[in-house]
């Protein structure tokens, strides 16, 4: 029992510190040294060490499959992880920092010479605009477009679709269970 209260007050400490490094508004120029999935990567900001994971800000992406190799997550997932990787990788970014999300993570949008990197995933369809968390009228347009050129994600049909969101509330028999479901159906973008 003392173990467990020693191992949470390290947590706390080491999520309340990694936090504390950063306030909404802050910008911070360096380069993505990882990236997670689609809608996720660890940056490092010129002139430190510190590798911060970021959460883009106003997205949301197909879930890959974090641990279960039964499971490879949805349809799409590895295309938006690639897209992302393919445009940061190797690149001078500017960071805005949005919010810090309930799991410590810094939640930002991304820029590079040609603009935004959130604007971009959801432009090429690998995205959905989350609308929970934005009224961007930029991204709703992007959506609609891609949307309407059937691009990306927006290949499938409806019943090829599931929001990440809703992916997450599944249990991990639930994910495998629809992924089956899809597979069925023949939907695209899926990746083993």
């Amino acid at each position: 029992m003392n173990y467990l209260i020693k191992a949470s007050m390290v947590i706390l400490v080491l999520i309340s510190s990694y936090a504390a490094a950063f306030d909404k508004g802050d910008l911070c120029r360096g380069s993505v040294v990882k990236v997670s999935d689609g809608d996720t990567v660890h940056f490092l900001c010129e002139g430190t060490d510190t590798k911060i994971k970021v959460r883009l800000a106003e997205i949301d992406t197909p879930e890959t499959s974090k641990s279960n190799k039964k499971c490879f997550g949805q349809p799409f997932a590895q295309a938006a992880k690639k897209l992302l990787a393919d445009r940061v990788n190797e690149k001078s970014l500017i960071l805005e920092v949005t919010d810090i999300d309930r799991y410590g993570r810094a939640v930002g949008k991304l820029f590079d010479s040609k603009g935004s990197v959130n604007h971009y995933m959801v432009k090429m369809g690998l995205a959905y605009h989350y609308k929970a968390y934005s009224s961007d009228a930029t991204l709703i347009q992007y959506e609609l477009t891609s949307r309407s050129n059937k691009q990306g994600l927006w290949a499938n049909g409806q019943a090829c679709r599931i929001k990440p969101w809703e992916w997450r509330s599944l249990s991990k028999d639930e994910r495998c269970e629809s992924q089956e479901q899809l597979r069925r159906q023949s939907c695209l973008g899926f990746v083993h």
